[in-house]
């Protein structure tokens, strides 16, 4: 019996560790000469060399002006975003965007 226990207990992690997913993430850097996004793939539960994480991509726009230039007119500050926001729709597939975490990063 025990040993069909761990049969079973170890066919059940072999079928999770085989079944690879997707995850996305954005992080914005507002620096002070641009404002950047990142978008990043990674997968997670390939048993791979990294315990079952592989970064699949990094990819980056710029843009220019910084929020810093927007000091003055805040309110232009989220229209100035447009861009980058567009470019992570871009690589992000739109089933996965709303549980995509995004976070904000400035100097």
């Amino acid at each position: 019996m025990q040993l069909l226990a761990l049969y079973v207990a170890l066919t059940i992690v072999c079928v999770t560790l085989a079944a690879e997913t997707k995850r996305y993430g954005i992080v914005f850097d507002a620096g002070s000469s641009g404002t950047r996004i990142h978008t990043y793939t990674w997968k997670t539960g390939g048993g791979g060399p990294k315990n079952g994480f592989d970064l699949v991509s990094d990819d980056l726009l710029k843009i220019k002006p910084g929020l810093s230039a927007f000091k003055d007119n805040p309110q232009a500050a989220g229209a100035s975003l447009a861009p980058l926001i567009e470019f992570a729709k871009q690589k992000i597939p739109a089933e996965h965007i709303a549980s995509t975490p995004m976070f904000l990063m400035a100097t």
